[in-house]
C-alpha cells in the first residue's frame, strides 16, 4: 500500500510540473522571447510570476521596480555579489536604461570581469548619461543585454517580462 501511494504522490508531483510549464509554454508560443526563456530560471528567480502555473506571467506586460530587485537580489546572492536593493516598495516600471544602471552597478564591482570592448552599435543611446553608456558597453559585451534592433537600444521604453 505504502509503493503505491508513493507512485501515484511522484505521477501527481511531476504532472503539475508538466501542467505549470504548460501555461508558459502557451504564452510564450509565438513571442520572440519563447527560445531565450528559460523556465527554471524564471521559475526560480521570478517565483511572484511563475504562482498559480505562471498566471502573472504575461511576457509583454512591464516589470516593476520593486519585483526586478527582488530578482536580482536573489540572483546576486546566488553568485555571491551585493544583494542590496533600494527600490522594494517602489510600484513603478522600470526603463531599459534603468536595468543597466542596476544590473551594471552589481557587476562593477567585481574586478575579474572579461570581456572585449567593442563599440555600441545603437544610435539612440544619446540621451543616456556616460555612466549608464559605459554600463551598457560592459552588459552588451557581456550578452546580458541587447537592443531592441541591431541600431536601438531604447533607453527609455518600459521594460517587459520577457525583456527582464
Amino acid at each position: 500500500m505504502k509503493k503505491l501511494v508513493s507512485v501515484v504522490l511522484i505521477i501527481l508531483i511531476l504532472s503539475t510540473n508538466v501542467v505549470a510549464f504548460a501555461n508558459i509554454d502557451e504564452k510564450l508560443a509565438n513571442h520572440w522571447s519563447k527560445d531565450i526563456i528559460e523556465k527554471g530560471f524564471l521559475a526560480y528567480y521570478f517565483p511572484y510570476l511563475a504562482k498559480e502555473s505562471f498566471e502573472k506571467f504575461n511576457p509583454d506586460e512591464y516589470i516593476l521596480k520593486k519585483d526586478f530587485e527582488l530578482s536580482l537580489a536573489s540572483l546576486s546572492k546566488d553568485y555571491g555579489l551585493d544583494t542590496s536593493t533600494n527600490n522594494v516598495g517602489i510600484y513603478e516600471v522600470l526603463t531599459r536604461e534603468e536595468i543597466v544602471e542596476l544590473i551594471g552597478n552589481k557587476l562593477v564591482s567585481i574586478d575579474t570581469i572579461k570581456y572585449e570592448n567593442q563599440e555600441l552599435p545603437f544610435q539612440d543611446i544619446n540621451t543616456m548619461n556616460k555612466n549608464s553608456i559605459e554600463l551598457l558597453r560592459i552588459l552588451f559585451n557581456l550578452k546580458i543585454i541587447s537592443g531592441v534592433s541591431n541600431t536601438s537600444f531604447a533607453p527609455d521604453k518600459k521594460l517587459t517580462q520577457a525583456e527582464a
